[in-house]
Formats: C-alpha cells, sequence, structure tokens
C-alpha cells in the first residue's frame, strides 16, 4: 500500500457502517450492548478496524436448510402458501 494510502486504525460510526455494511442502529446496539468496543476522542466516537473486524467475525453465520426431507418440505410448503396470498 502506498504511504499516501495508509489504511485508518480507527474508524468513525459512519465509516465503520459503510466498511462493515451495517447500519447506524445495529453499530450502536452493539457497543451499547459490549459487543463492539469503543472509544471516545472529544466527541466523536471511534471503533478499532480490529475490534470491528472481530465482531463482524463473531455475528451468526448462515447455516444451509436440508434440501430434502421434512425441513425442505415445509420450508417450501410455507414459501408455496405466502405467495398464494
Amino acid at each position: 500500500m502506498p504511504l499516501n494510502q495508509i489504511a485508518p486504525m480507527a474508524l468513525k460510526i459512519s465509516e465503520a457502517c459503510a466498511a462493515s455494511r451495517c447500519g447506524r442502529t445495529a453499530i450502536y446496539q452493539a457497543l451499547r450492548r459490549g459487543e463492539l468496543r469503543g472509544m471516545k476522542r472529544g466527541k466523536s466516537t471511534l471503533i478499532l478496524e480490529t475490534d470491528l473486524r472481530q465482531w463482524l467475525e463473531g455475528l451468526p453465520t448462515i447455516t444451509p436448510i436440508e434440501q430434502t426431507g421434512k425441513a425442505a418440505s415445509k420450508l417450501l410448503g410455507n414459501v408455496s402458501k405466502a405467495t398464494t396470498r
């Protein structure tokens, strides 16, 4: 990375939202719950890039639904009912 393009170590809330693709409410809720660490610099709330990455990596993962069996037919049944209403 060129010297004039140094990656920020700390992000403002708006920058953390853009970097994580999460909304302000989600970021502030995570801060309030203690799931995400923030620091104050004057009036600005700063989040370390490493803390943001760690919080994102700790979010629940999506597990694939079984393609055959009861779970899939139940899901497909619910989808077809929802689309016919």
